[in-house]
């Protein structure tokens, strides 16, 4: 598999995740997959998340209801945009 390329995003260079590898209904041994489904995005600093961030997809909907909870009073502004995978 293609590893990921460096892109600057920002100002600051970045190593992209491929989607494919993180979100998908199969089962995997690959390696580039599995470590791309543990990866995650260290911002340094504060990252405005309301002009860029359209969904959060929670796997449950246990997920989503405990992300909900820890929103505490911001849950409502989130609300619509927190979803749960379709399966």
């Amino acid at each position: 598999m293609a590893s990921p390329d460096l892109q600057l995003i920002g100002g600051i260079r970045v190593r992209t995740i491929l989607f494919e590898h993180v979100y998908h209904d199969s089962p995997t041994r690959e390696e580039d997959i599995r470590n791309a489904r543990m990866s995650e995005v260290v911002y340094p600093g504060r990252l405005p998340l309301r002009p860029h961030l359209k969904y959060v997809v929670c796997r449950t909907a246990y997920d989503r209801l405990t992300l909900l909870y820890l929103l505490g009073e911001e849950a409502e502004k989130f609300r619509s945009r927190i979803v749960t995978e379709q399966t």
